[in-house]
């Protein structure tokens, strides 16, 4: 994370680790010069904020290859910090987040 936005959503990322699936995953496409490719790097899919301050928020997060998971289930995203960071574009501030793992709430009470 190279700028102040990044900072500031560095420290929120263990926030938004309990989560449920609410979409499958999908391909996600490299772009040259502003087109797609047919270059797939990664699948995403839609979590929802299970607890804390930010339960409800609804946000896609991308990793680099599809996870074993089921869609409606409650799991602990594991994220890529290095690969995650904030941006502006067409004046709204984005997101862009990567994780490397999802870990089934069941299995891991207290989170990571």
């Amino acid at each position: 994370m190279n700028n102040n936005y990044s900072k500031a959503v560095a420290v929120r990322l263990n926030e938004m680790q309990h989560v449920k699936q609410i979409t499958e995953f999908q391909s996600v496409y490299a772009y040259e010069n502003n087109r797609r490719t047919d270059n797939i790097i990664g699948k995403k899919a839609e979590f929802i904020i299970l607890s804390g301050k930010l339960a409800g928020f609804i946000f896609t997060c991308k990793f680099s290859k599809e996870v074993d998971s089921t869609i409606m289930n409650d799991y602990y995203i594991i994220f890529d910090e290095a690969n995650c960071s904030v941006y502006a574009r067409n004046n709204n501030i984005q997101l862009k987040l990567w994780a490397t793992n999802l870990q089934s709430a069941d299995e891991n009470k207290k989170g990571v």
